[in-house]
């Protein structure tokens, strides 16, 4: 849908006033109330200002999404991609939206909308949050149920898994060597909130950009493993929905654990190479 120039505005004014990728419910109530718009029309709406958000140096074709939870709050997400990098360290708009309800700890989602339709990776991440048959999928506001997208699913109970995405657990890791520092201490919480229940390899990533603000990421796997949005990933998504620009990062902090299954710091060392060589980056250890 193209918004004429006014409503477009009205829309903008009430984008600006999301924080990190969430708008929340009481910040748009009066608005569609008092435009006599409905929620799904309103979402719809969004997506044109979202999709402004994309990073998409490679294709030139941005997506946008938009989650809504159960209490009514939003959450947006764009793509991504990296221009240097493989072209598998794209993340999808869907992806995205859902990353940012995971960073401030929603616990359902009961919509999703969508510019293009979800592909087939898009449509295993979803699987993986609890409850995903009764999300509500809106394409270019065409609704369909999420069993139509995926008939026949393979989840984490077919792995012997029943923990599950939104809502998840908190971890209690703590840094192996005591440190005040901010930038560990967001990196620490980054670890704590991991949901990685396929490898147990919990790590966790927090970055620092020149205006001293700390963003940090959440590493969310996936039953089918290839879909997995990496910590790193998650933050850059933070990032930009935020409406930042990666060359804002300065410092980057990765935490682990000893003796891991999976390793993240030499495929990081990369991704952030193809965005800055001259970008610190610092490894770090936690502990049970």
């Amino acid at each position: 849908m193209i918004l004429q120039r006014e409503p477009l505005e009205n829309y903008l004014n009430i984008f600006r006033q999301a924080q990190n990728g969430k708008l929340a419910k009481n910040l748009y109530a009066n608005f569609i109330e008092s435009n006599n718009i409905s929620l799904n029309q309103f979402c719809i709406n969004l997506l044109e200002i979202v999709s402004k958000l994309s990073h998409t140096p490679i294709s030139k074709f941005p997506v946008s999404a938009l989650v809504v939870s159960s209490n009514g709050n939003l959450y947006f997400g764009c793509n991504l991609e990296i221009k240097g990098a493989p072209l598998n360290s794209t993340v999808h708009a869907e992806q995205c939206a859902i990353n940012t309800a995971c960073f401030h700890n929603e616990k359902n989602i009961s919509k999703l909308f969508v510019t293009h339709a979800p592909c087939g990776h898009c449509r295993q991440f979803i699987n993986e949050i609890q409850l995903s048959n009764n999300i509500e999928i809106i394409v270019n506001g065409n609704k369909q149920s999420f069993e139509d997208l995926l008939p026949s699913p393979f989840g984490p109970k077919d792995l012997n898994i029943y923990k599950s995405l939104l809502p998840r657990e908190r971890l209690n890791f703590e840094l192996l060597k005591e440190s005040q520092n901010e930038l560990h201490l967001k990196a620490l919480k980054s670890l704590n909130l991991a949901y990685c229940p396929y490898s147990n390899s919990h790590h966790g990533i927090s970055i620092r950009l020149n205006s001293g603000k700390i963003y940090y990421g959440i590493q969310i796997e996936n039953c089918a493993y290839n879909p997995t949005l990496s910590a790193l990933h998650s933050a850059l998504c933070i990032i930009m929905i935020s409406n930042h620009q990666f060359n804002e990062i300065n410092e980057v902090c990765y935490i682990n654990i000893n003796n891991s299954t999976t390793e993240y710091y030499s495929y990081y060392k990369l991704i952030l190479n193809a965005i800055n060589p001259n970008i610190s980056f610092e490894r770090i250890e936690a502990k049970n």
